[in-house]
């Protein structure tokens, strides 16, 4: 009995660093004009909600001041492209990664370039 307790504490602890080891961060330079985005519906609350839309997404944290975007996944789950994709489908730069223009002209004029 001692050793069957032994091998599931070692199964376990297993699995936790190996859980552990599946996220990544990572930070995407974007574009942010307003001065209230985690208030407006059309900024941070409109990326944060196309990232987390996507599979394997553990955390996002707009950064409008800084103009970042810092995303926790699994990447086994998802990409980094794929996350970009999601903040370009909703009108916002995404790194090297422009929107359609289609995407952009749905924001707020407060989220576009003055």
């Amino acid at each position: 009995m001692k050793y069957i307790s032994a091998l599931a504490f070692l199964l376990f602890l297993g699995t936790g660093s190996v859980l552990a080891q599946k996220a990544e961060t990572i930070q995407i330079k974007t574009q942010i004009f307003c001065d209230h985005c985690m208030q407006c519906e059309s900024c941070g609350n409109r990326i944060q909600n196309a990232v987390y839309a996507g599979k394997g997404i553990r955390t996002v944290k707009v950064k409008a001041a800084e103009n970042l975007i810092e995303v926790t996944y699994n990447p086994k789950k998802t990409t980094a492209g794929d996350i970009r994709k999601a903040i370009t489908a909703v009108g916002f730069s995404a790194d090297d990664q422009k929107p359609s223009a289609t995407a952009y002209s749905n924001l707020d004029a407060c989220c576009k370039r003055r």
